[in-house]
């Protein structure tokens, strides 16, 4: 789908994962000092960037201090999701995107072959020899977002959405939305006549805002068809869309990062993560995950969060 690259922003500072919020709760309350770097990775080595699409990615950050939270947002959040404390909200209508922290920087394919396949030195600066040519020329971008953790931290899915948008716009662009609600249609018929309960996760890695939009309506659509069987969950996208709440677990990275704060033996490496989510978000039902170190983790989990408050523990 070939569009005229028009900014690509998030509609809302809420067009994010709700975990990015719980997580920045948390941090405020027990970390607001500790700084963090987010750099991005990008796994599939054969699929490359133009340089204007790193061109068209960077005008598009420039403008995330435009995001703010609205009166109208707010009331909102404060209603769907009341484990949000007054204190917190109140740091949200404040909080502004600040530009300067990420950095971007392209490499061609051209430059990869004859040098080095790895990522630059944190902090990520501009080759100068990079810094222009032919907007068509295929390479790698490398994204790193630093700062306090407390900001840093919405940084992530707001520029992974960004970037993916402004790719299927300018670099892969054969494709269409004909046929995508069948799809999901029948992607959604299938899990939930299985007994499934899930949600949708896919904000990051959306080809659109259009499209997330189209398959979180057709994924309700198809528990409105399918009563009494699985369950859509929802999406954990938090922008206000549908009379559905928006749902979460917390983040893959909060076990590593917060022990790095609070030491403890690896084994017990989610205690103190759990600990202190559990602190940060009072009668909030939980998923709480147990991967990043192993499974030996949850007899201790259990200990910290009561059963009546976990929705589940995620693998």
């Amino acid at each position: 789908m070939s569009q005229d690259p028009a900014p690509v922003l998030p509609r809302s500072i809420l067009d994010t994962d709700l975990y990015k919020f719980t997580m920045q709760q948390a941090v405020l309350q027990h970390f607001p000092d500790a700084k963090s770097t987010y750099r991005f990775t990008h796994r599939d080595k054969n699929v490359f960037f133009t340089r204007r699409s790193v061109d068209i990615f960077r005008e598009a950050v420039t403008h995330f201090s435009e995001l703010v939270l609205t009166p109208t947002e707010r009331a909102w959040l404060k209603k769907a999701c009341p484990y949000f404390t007054p204190t917190y909200l109140d740091y949200l209508s404040a909080f502004r995107f600040d530009p300067s922290q990420v950095h971007i920087r392209f490499t061609s394919r051209a430059h990869l072959e004859s040098d080095s396949t790895s990522p630059p030195a944190s902090p990520i600066e501009e080759d100068p020899s990079q810094a222009s040519g032919d907007p068509d020329e295929e390479g790698r971008v490398d994204i790193e977002a630093i700062g306090l953790w407390v900001e840093a931290i919405l940084w992530e899915v707001p520029l992974m959405a960004t970037l993916s948008e402004i790719y299927f716009r300018t670099v892969d662009t054969d494709w269409t939305h004909d046929g995508q609600e069948d799809v999901a249609y029948h992607k959604a018929k299938d899990l939930l006549t299985a007994g499934c309960v899930f949600s949708e996760f896919g904000t990051r890695r959306r080809r659109s805002f259009h499209t997330q939009d189209l398959v979180v309506a057709t994924l309700l659509r198809a528990q409105r068809d399918l009563p009494g069987q699985g369950q859509v969950s929802g999406t954990s996208n938090v922008r206000p869309r549908t009379s559905r709440l928006p749902f979460t677990s917390p983040s893959h990275q909060s076990p590593t990062a917060v022990p790095l704060a609070a030491p403890a033996r690896v084994s017990d490496a989610c205690v103190p993560f759990v600990s202190v989510f559990v602190r940060a978000h009072a009668y909030a039902p939980q998923v709480h995950l147990a991967m990043k170190y192993g499974i030996a983790p949850i007899g201790t989990i259990a200990q910290y969060v009561p059963v009546q408050r976990t929705s589940s523990i995620k693998f």
